[in-house]
């Protein structure tokens, strides 16, 4: 083989390997920008744990993108921070420890890892699964229904399997995933209800609220809950704080 067909030859197999590579890159890209990407949040995710030390979550999370103190909670405080595909909530009480979290689903394709997040209680993903579909009675109601902004929330416990933890599903409406309809509520005459473990939060106006009833049964057989919550199993002060995840009039400065 001459020097010249040997060249032509090198230069062959360079321009093969350098194509290889760069499909290759575009293939990790494309993997980490999409499954890839959802699965590594999925796993930090699972991380995070109530109890856990505020500087831990730091280390794996880096500082919120906001930070404010929670309403009828001395010392108490928000850290807020937008990942990828969720928008995470953090609050750190004065020892400095995670007491309560709220994830929200901001990605239809995000399935958050519920039955490790609930020690096996809630098996199910984020805006899949209506409230009437979860076949367990709420230990709270919250209804809160104003002229442009709607939040829902249930509350539930399941004692020694969930960690004596206090667990909440909700309609958050920062997010468009999940579902909710309030106008199957305000058509009969609910604007607003408070129950239970929630029965301290404030409404405008309060109506009954009967989990049997017809408008009642239809609107948990159509919502989806968006957002889960976990309440560190000594701080049940914090089980009536909203917002549960973020607060729309809060974050909303980011897309303007």
């Amino acid at each position: 083989m001459s020097l010249s067909d040997m060249v032509g030859l090198g230069a062959s197999a360079a321009g093969v390997f350098g194509a290889l590579y760069g499909l290759s890159h575009w293939l990790r890209t494309r993997y980490m920008s999409t499954l890839g990407s959802r699965r590594a949040e999925s796993a930090l995710l699972r991380k995070l744990a109530c109890g856990m030390t505020v500087q831990r979550a730091e280390t794996l999370l880096g500082p919120p993108m906001f930070r404010r103190p929670v309403e009828g909670v001395t010392g108490a405080l928000e850290h807020l921070y937008r990942l990828e595909h969720c928008w995470l909530q953090l609050i750190v009480d004065g020892s400095a420890e995670v007491s309560r979290i709220a994830i929200t689903s901001m990605d239809r394709k995000f399935r958050i890892d519920m039955t490790n997040l609930t020690l096996g209680m809630l098996r199910f993903t984020l805006g899949e699964v209506s409230f009437f579909q979860i076949n367990q009675e709420p230990t709270g109601v919250w209804v809160d229904i104003g002229a442009r902004r709607f939040r829902y929330a249930e509350s539930y416990y399941f004692g020694n399997p969930g960690g004596y933890q206090q667990y909440l599903l909700c309609y958050n409406d920062t997010s468009d995933i999940g579902h909710a309809e309030p106008s199957i509520l305000t058509s009969h005459g609910v604007l607003g209800h408070a129950s239970g473990l929630l029965a301290a939060l404030e409404v405008g106006s309060s109506q009954f609220f009967d989990l049997s009833s017809a408008p009642v049964r239809t609107f948990r057989s159509t919502a989806r809950p968006n957002t889960l919550v976990i309440v560190r199993w000594d701080r049940d002060n914090l089980i009536d704080k909203p917002p549960f995840g973020p607060d729309l009039d809060h974050v909303r400065v980011l897309h303007s």
